[in-house]
């Protein structure tokens, strides 16, 4: 959808008595309109909500502070362990900074973390976290359903069998 046509949609959930709008789905920071859009349903009186996994929240975390009423960061592990989950590295730090940064700015950012066999020992570690930084958190239990693996990368294909989890 171009930008116009989402400002179309909003206006019209907005006359619809929609909310709220969540703006999700892959990194939404990577589309050059998501700020704009959050403005919009922000202006019209909508709830809105950002999910990312903070890479780029730095860069505009001085608008979002102003147009985003929760900020929900995806973190799973609280180290640069998280990099390798994610295959990009950086993204842990990148992400820390970026919630600094928003909160800084009087941004309200939640973690989320999804656990699973593979670091469920990260529970305790991304409480302290979430603790020491300061923002509330939210645990996912990611559960695996059959012939998932098949479809899964192959760095994450053969960490699950090595960790012996079950697929049935």
């Amino acid at each position: 959808m171009t930008t116009q046509e989402v400002f179309s949609m909003l206006k019209q959930a907005r006359k619809l008595n929609f909310v709220g709008y969540v703006a999700w789905g892959g990194e939404p920071l990577l589309r050059s309109d998501t700020k704009d859009i959050l403005r919009c349903a922000h202006d019209l009186g909508l709830f809105t909500c950002l999910i990312t996994n903070g890479t780029f929240l730095a860069d505009y975390a001085k608008e979002l502070a102003k147009t985003v009423d929760l900020t929900i960061v995806s973190l799973d592990y609280p180290s640069n362990y998280h990099d390798a989950l994610r295959g990009s590295k950086g993204c842990f730090s990148k992400a820390l900074a970026g919630i600094s940064s928003l909160t800084n700015f009087g941004g309200r950012v939640a973690l989320n973390c999804v656990l699973s066999k593979l670091k469920a020992e990260s529970a305790q570690k991304m409480l302290e976290l979430s603790k020491n930084i300061d923002v509330r958190i939210a645990f996912d239990l990611w559960k695996f359903f059959q012939g998932l693996i098949k479809n899964m990368p192959c760095r994450l294909r053969n960490a699950v069998a090595y960790s012996g989890m079950s697929w049935n």
